[in-house]
Order: structure tokens, then C-alpha cells, then sequence
């Protein structure tokens, strides 16, 4: 009897030990969406350790040496940080401020017809626009949270892609493709704490070697980082146990549509979703609100579609962002406008593509969107007063 038990032990022992060497054989064979050496290629201790001096103490980009300077951009930010303005370059006395990301920033367009200046000509006063490509609502918020902002009201805006960013602490990881060149975009991000409030998580201090380190186990140094490869959210990498690294690729072949097709995004505005990535953006929403009233400044939260939200409603008549509009308004007091509202008003889906700089709805807002977009905002600004 005993020595059937222990001659089964064995033989399940054995199977099992086969089973993960198969599936380490296939690991090494089929997991090969990332590759460490690709941001070894583009990485150097000097180039590091001047990133490490050069790059923003807060929120990660733009470096502060570039302000006041043009560096050759379609854009580039006067003293302050703020984007130069056409109607108003010089700093200073400010009516009203924008904080968000490139959609914020008006990136495609040139100085005149930014948001900000449309809005600066329409007010009679001047708009600072301290928007930047690549921001998370986070580092909106993070910006505003250590600017010296003169502005009476202050706007954030939130771009619906700008979600998946909340929860990323290494911009390289950001589906779809894993950019190797783009080590050096590394953020700070908020998550919660026991109580369901923010705890601010900020850019990590790595040696050289740990940065290096990090290219082979980006898990391990960014485990905040829901995208980052080996993380839930990333690609998977084979290590042990090896089986489950098999399951976990399988799995994500059959999701790929959902995982990177249209409207990808969507799924991380579900209250469900294990990341957090609702609850994390509309409490830094709210936090913005609040931080803006207890300064004495009038806060307004202003949400912008991205051309996969934009056409979902054409298609469903539902916006993925609209729940959390109003949740934010009702829990901060704060006024929020949803523009994806009054574009849909102006244009039917035949004609909606014609705001965007690309065709198919794609890139940011041409002078068109942005026009309609700063006369949208301008027109919430005047009931304010």
C-alpha cells in the first residue's frame, strides 16, 4: 500500500516535472514579444546619468532646460513651461490655465490656432496652456500641484485614452507596441492605499546597473506598472513556473482583438476592471477639483473623446467616459463638459473626421477641432463668472 503511494507520488512528480519542461521548451520558443537587448541597444550609463540630471524632478517630462527655448518643435514653452502663446507671449497675468496631455497641448497645429489662444482671443486675456504629449491625467494633475499658477480658472482635461497612462509608470510598456528607444519616459503614477484614497508613487531613483536590471525584470522595478512585461496587463515572459507562463500567452492570443483592436481602452473604464484604472483617474479628477478650490481658483474639468470613443457612440450611443463625468461632478462640485457631446451635435459620422489632422479620425485635432473645442470651453468659462 505504502509503496503504491510513494510509486504514484513519484510518477505524478515526474509528469508534472515533464509538463514544465515541455512548456519551458515552448516558452523559449513562442515568447519572444519582448526583448530586453532592444532598450539595451539605447541605453548607455552617460545617457542615463544625464537623464537623471536633466529630467523633470516631478513628473518625469518636459525637461525644465528646454523652457524658454526653441529646440526645432512644432511648439515649444516660454519661460514658465507653458506653451508660447500667439495672441499673448508674454508670461504671466493669466486669466485661465490648461493642464493635460497633447490633446491639451493642441499638438498639430501651430501657435494661433491652439486651444488656448482661441480661447485667449475670444476672453481678451491671456490662456497659459501647460499641456504636454504623453501625459497622464496624473502628471496634469502633478503639474498643476507644483506650477505657480496665477490663473483664476484652471481647467484640466482629460483625453479618454489618457486612462490606460494612470496606471503605467514606464511609458515604453503603453499598448500596443513596446517601444525600445523610449526608456527615458518613465512616470510617477498614483494608486490606491487601504482606505481607497491616492498615494502617489513617484519616479524611482535607479542606479544605472538597476535601470539595467530593469530591462530584464521590468516586474520587478515597476510593479505599479500594469503594462509592464510579466506584470497582469503585460506580455508574458517565460519564467518559471513555466506552465503557467504558457496558459498566460495562450490566453492572451485569444484576447489580442480585444487587447489592442478598437476601442481597446473601453475595458479599463469598467468599475471591474482588476487594474483600478476607474477608481485611480476619478479620484485624481476629483483631487484636481479640490486642490483648485482650496487655492481659491475656479476649477473645470473638461473630457475630450479619442477617435475610438467618438465613434463608439456613433455606432452604440453610449460614451465609455460618461459614468465617470458624472461621478466626478457629483463627488467634486465641479463643473465638467464633456466635448464629445457638442461635436456630435455639429457633426454625423460622415463628416465628424473632418475635426482630425489625419484621415479616419486619426492623430489630434486639426484648426477645426480645435477651434470648435476652444469655443466650447470659452463659452463654460463665461458662466462661471
Amino acid at each position: 500500500m505504502c509503496r503504491n503511494a510513494v510509486f504514484y507520488a513519484v510518477l505524478t512528480s515526474l509528469f508534472f516535472v515533464f509538463i514544465e519542461i515541455c512548456s519551458y521548451l515552448m516558452a523559449a520558443l513562442y515568447l519572444n514579444d519582448y526583448d530586453p537587448s532592444g532598450f539595451e541597444k539605447h541605453f548607455s550609463t552617460s545617457s542615463y546619468e544625464k537623464y537623471l540630471q536633466t529630467r523633470h524632478p516631478i513628473t518625469g517630462w518636459p525637461r525644465p532646460e528646454i523652457y524658454g527655448k526653441n529646440i526645432g518643435s512644432k511648439y515649444y514653452l516660454d519661460e514658465t513651461g507653458a506653451r508660447v502663446s500667439a495672441e499673448f507671449p508674454m508670461p504671466g497675468n493669466a486669466c485661465a490655465s490648461i493642464y493635460g496631455d497633447s490633446f491639451a497641448a493642441s499638438s498639430g497645429v501651430d501657435d494661433a490656432h491652439a486651444w488656448s489662444d482661441v480661447m485667449a482671443r475670444r476672453l481678451g486675456c491671456r490662456v497659459a496652456s501647460y499641456g504636454y504629449g504623453g501625459f497622464g491625467t496624473d502628471q496634469a494633475y502633478l503639474r498643476y500641484l507644483h506650477n505657480k499658477d496665477e490663473a483664476k480658472t484652471i481647467i484640466l482635461s482629460h483625453m479618454s485614452g489618457d486612462i490606460i497612462r494612470n496606471i503605467n509608470q514606464w511609458r515604453a510598456f503603453v499598448p500596443g507596441a513596446i517601444d525600445y528607444s523610449g526608456w527615458r519616459q518613465i512616470k510617477p503614477r498614483y494608486v490606491l492605499n487601504d482606505s481607497l484614497s491616492l498615494k502617489l508613487i513617484p519616479l524611482p531613483e535607479f542606479s544605472s546597473q538597476e535601470m539595467q536590471d530593469a530591462f530584464t525584470r521590468p516586474y520587478e522595478y515597476f510593479p505599479h506598472d500594469w503594462f509592464a512585461a510579466g506584470n497582469q496587463g503585460g506580455v508574458a515572459l517565460a519564467r518559471f513556473p513555466f506552465t503557467l507562463s504558457i496558459l498566460k500567452i495562450i490566453k492572451e492570443s485569444i484576447h489580442a482583438p480585444k487587447r489592442f483592436g478598437k476601442g481597446y481602452f473601453a475595458q479599463f473604464y469598467r468599475k471591474d476592471h482588476p487594474s483600478d484604472a476607474y477608481e485611480v483617474t476619478k479620484r485624481i479628477l476629483v483631487k484636481f477639483a479640490e486642490t483648485a478650490h482650496e487655492r481659491g481658483k475656479t476649477p473645470l474639468i473638461v473630457f475630450i473623446p479619442q477617435k475610438e470613443e467618438l465613434l463608439n457612440y456613433y455606432e452604440t450611443g453610449e460614451w465609455f467616459s460618461e459614468e465617470m463625468a458624472r461621478e466626478v461632478a457629483e463627488e467634486s462640485g465641479a463643473p465638467v463638459l464633456e466635448f464629445g457631446k457638442y461635436i456630435v451635435k455639429k457633426y454625423n459620422k460622415s463628416k465628424v473626421c473632418g475635426i482630425f489632422e489625419q484621415r479616419g479620425c486619426n492623430g489630434h485635432f486639426n484648426n477645426i477641432g480645435y477651434e470648435l473645442l476652444g469655443e466650447t470651453v470659452t463659452s463654460a468659462v463665461l458662466t462661471l463668472e
